[in-house]
């Protein structure tokens, strides 16, 4: 049988492959469509474009051809003509032409496919004709894409004059480049600790996102490193909380296996610790010296399917004897465990206590700075309650009975000092002490981020009205009211103008008061302020004291200012207990 598609023909303009329909069939209304499905693929990967022929009600065609361009965007990589492939799903095809070029600086490809015998049965409704398959360059840049056009489309279906049937190209689709998402992962975190103390090596799953599991199985692998001792005793494995018990095997000292079967409820997703790994460190080891972790195999599934987890980056153990002095937490140091934090022993301070590690430990009490409470530099802050002969000191909090300890020893007024080891303990780099937004204030009153509520706090820390103070200068009083006596160890808070300000804030103490100026004011992070008085607070119930004002350089309309409250601290001089500090803003009642 032969083509009788004889009023549409195949053409080139400036070189592209178009199917073009005769004069004649332009003016007539379209019968059908011929689209193409975009999507996206990696880089280096092949895609399927799918089309698909959709014909209108009565209409029948037993001959077809149409014609794909693909054109790179912007800066995309040009498709070479090997690029491109077809795939019918309908019958065997009698002609595909590839050919390529450019229109001025953009490069394209293109593929024409006929059908040029009769379908048969003929083909009608909505039918998919294929795939063309096209390969996309390996050195394209994830956010590349190209636009995938139908060029033309002619069908026929009988013989005669009037068997050729109006095919008209659908809307254009893009095929976009997108790097793979990262893969499923479980691994061994990094530890430290002194020779002979038992550490805990957090286990962490890391799930793609869409993937899910209710079973896992994995054996984690402890090799010394150099001239590091051989492992002895024996490794153990401690769940997650949230997870039921699985089955945990050790194979001598330095291999320890983990099964779920299926038993995972809710299943997994995400990101989770699943558990710790207890490795007693051996009590020859010298300081410095190290064990890698290796998850060296893991199985997961999902109902009755397998899921793909790979073993993720290896951790370490560091054998640190290094004590670290309570108070001593700035500068950083080295990173002993090339973790890329300096939380560990032996990673930070220098072996003093002076006002950077007050600062430092005040901007992480405010929530300025994060800093994971598991870790050893969280712990050298946590100076209250002190060290005893028989008492490691702190209570796993920072506040501000630790920073006045600091101060005092800062001062030479506390004269006792203290010096701790690494517990060992399993620290992911977010655990407690996120930086955080406690309320926003301004003209329409406080939007608590937390249960912050002023009608049953004990006191008020309250701004009043913003108001030029000359030279572009907005000053906010900040005022203290206290609802019960009020005798505390100190007062502290933290604050910003707005979100991501870089304003240089100040704070100017109120003249003549009853309150002494602040012990410790810090203005050195961009857009922030921090305020503490450390020696001591006593009012009576039902009085309101001016503290000072906030002073905002280049702020504008004092009526559109916006305070970000990050932290409030007070504690009780009779029992150490915190004292809740409600908040107010302008404009609210008083």
């Amino acid at each position: 049988m032969k083509l009788r598609i004889r009023p549409s023909r195949l053409v080139l303009v400036g070189s592209l492959v178009l199917l073009a329909a005769a004069p004649a069939l332009l003016a007539q209304e379209s019968q059908g469509t011929v689209t193409a499905t975009g999507g996206s693929a990696a880089p280096g990967s092949t895609f399927n474009i799918p089309v698909t022929l959709s014909l209108n009600t009565g209409v029948s065609v037993d001959t077809l051809s149409f014609g794909l361009a693909i054109t790179g965007n912007g800066a995309a990589l040009a498709l070479s003509e090997s690029a491109l492939a077809f795939t019918s799903a309908v019958a065997t095809t009698d002609q595909v032409y590839k050919v390529s070029g450019t229109e001025g600086t953009t490069a394209w490809v293109a593929i024409t496919v006929a059908w040029l015998n009769n379908f048969s049965p003929a083909l009608s409704g909505t039918v998919v004709l294929g795939t063309v398959v096209v390969t996309v360059p390996s050195g394209a840049l994830s956010g590349d894409s190209y636009k995938l056009r139908i060029t033309g489309a002619a069908g026929a279906y009988g013989e005669g004059t009037d068997s050729n049937r109006v095919i008209t190209p659908g809307t254009d689709a893009q095929l976009t480049v997108s790097a793979p998402p990262p893969g499923s992962t479980l691994a061994a975190g990094s530890v430290s600790g002194a020779p002979g103390a038992t550490v805990a090596i957090p286990v962490n799953l890391s799930l793609a996102s869409g993937v899910t599991a209710d079973g896992a199985t994995f054996t984690v692998q402890v090799s010394a490193n150099g001239t590091a001792p051989v492992p002895t005793g024996t490794l153990a494995f401690t769940k997650d909380s949230s997870l039921p018990a699985p089955v945990s095997t050790a194979d001598g000292s330095d291999k320890i296996a983990v099964v779920w079967l299926g038993t995972l409820s809710p299943a997994l997703t995400g990101s989770k610790q699943l558990g710790t790994v207890s490795f007693t460190i051996p009590s020859s080891a010298l300081n410095g010296q190290s064990y890698a972790v290796k998850v060296v195999s893991v199985q997961a599934t999902y109902g009755l399917n397998a899921v793909t987890i790979t073993p993720g980056t290896d951790g370490q153990v560091v054998v640190s004897s290094l004590p670290y002095l309570v108070g001593d937490v700035y500068p950083d140091g080295s990173d002993l465990n090339a973790d890329g934090t300096f939380y560990e022993a032996g990673e930070f301070g220098d072996n003093q206590i002076a006002l950077p590690d007050l600062i430092y430990s005040f901007r992480v009490m405010v929530h300025f700075v994060q800093v994971p409470t598991c870790s050893d530099r969280f712990d050298a802050m946590d100076s209250y309650p002190l060290d005893t002969v028989s008492q490691r000191g702190g209570d796993g909090q920072l506040t501000l009975p630790d920073l006045i300890i600091t101060f005092r020893r800062m001062v030479h007024f506390e004269t006792s000092t203290a010096q701790r080891t690494t517990r060992g303990t399993a620290c992911p780099a977010a655990t407690g002490n996120e930086p955080r937004l406690l309320a926003e204030l301004g003209p329409r009153g406080v939007k608590a981020q937390k249960d912050e509520g002023a009608d049953e706090a004990g006191a008020l820390l309250e701004f009043g009205d913003p108001h030029g103070a000359g030279l572009g200068l907005v000053r906010i009083p900040v005022y203290l009211r206290v609802r019960e006596d009020f005798h505390a160890t100190g007062l502290a808070f933290g604050l910003s103008i707005g979100r991501g300000s870089a304003a240089p804030l100040t704070f100017a103490p109120a003249e003549g008061n009853v309150v002494w100026p602040p012990t410790l004011v810090d203005n050195q992070l961009a857009g922030k302020l921090g305020v503490a008085w450390l020696d001591g607070l006593s009012l009576s119930a039902g009085q309101r004291v001016l503290l000072g004002y906030v002073e905002v350089p280049g702020a504008g309309d004092p009526g559109d200012l916006l305070l970000s409250v990050h932290g409030v601290s007070a504690d009780s001089q009779q029992d150490g207990r915190a004292i809740r500090i409600g908040l107010r803003g302008w404009g609210e009642s008083r």
